[in-house]
């Protein structure tokens, strides 16, 4: 796994931040009972949030273009490219991917000085 550099004030603002309806990210979680129910997403920490799900379902690519364009984490965007090259299999895509965007989470906390929830 790669080590990411810590992000500097203005970049953890961006991360912890919400974005606008314009820029929201659109995902699905697996119900037994529903199906597959829409999962409205507006921050980074509601995207971590989505990982840990039993059955999250995105798109991976759409994923990563939303932390490089919106978001503007190049470094995290780059990282997670790496890792769906490397990772063929789904659901060692979600381990590492997870593990990846909570450490970046878990960083951009303790440059912000907040302690997560």
């Amino acid at each position: 796994m790669e080590k990411l550099l810590p992000p500097d004030k203005i970049l953890a603002a961006r991360v912890l931040g919400e974005v606008g309806f314009a820029d929201r990210l659109i995902a699905y979680r697996l119900s037994e009972r529903l199906g597959a129910v829409a999962a409205t997403l507006y921050s980074f920490p509601e995207v971590v949030s989505l990982l840990h799900d039993p059955c999250p379902r995105l798109d991976w690519n759409g994923l990563t273009r939303w932390v490089r364009e919106v978001l503007g984490d190049l470094e995290l965007a780059a990282a997670m490219e790496g890792l769906l090259g490397a990772e063929s299999n789904e659901g060692a895509r979600l381990l590492c991917l997870r593990e990846l965007l909570g450490q970046r989470l878990v960083q951009c906390h303790a440059v912000a000085a907040i302690s997560p929830a």
